[in-house]
């Protein structure tokens, strides 16, 4: 994601590099996974892969709202029933970057460098990016 001085940041800026990077770090531990054939850990990625596919497609199901919200419609008066749907999904959508025991944002360590975990704060995740033998 490109840097911005004044961190002013939008929703298109973020979302899109976040989901790629999200869905990059899985299929780099899958493999790694693979390569050293923990099964555990296989099964562990494989529910978090499906979990945030499926919230992905969730917010994308109620795009039209976040359109005709942002872009002044004069025949679009949407109320909350309207848009809870939408607060629904990006919140389950945002849910899976985050870790569910101790409700830290998942990171990659080191911050520099070959990349060659996707972690938590507590532990809880600790997904290895280097395969077998690299």
């Amino acid at each position: 994601m490109e840097f911005r001085g004044d961190a002013q940041f939008m929703l298109g800026d973020l979302l899109p590099s976040a989901t790629s990077a999200l869905g990059e770090m899985l299929k780099k531990a899958k493999a790694a996974a693979n390569s050293w054939n923990q099964k555990e850990g296989l099964d562990l990625i494989n529910a978090i892969e499906t979990g945030f596919g499926e919230a992905k497609i969730k917010t994308g199901y109620d795009n039209w709202q976040i359109n005709t919200a942002v872009h002044f419609n004069e025949w679009a008066d949407l109320n909350r029933s309207d848009f809870a749907p939408v607060v629904t999904a990006f919140r389950g959508f945002t849910d899976a970057f985050i870790c569910d025991k101790c409700n830290e944002i998942y990171f990659v360590s080191p911050d520099r460098g070959k990349k060659e975990a996707l972690r938590c704060g507590c532990g809880a995740l600790s997904l290895n990016l280097l395969q077998k033998g690299a």
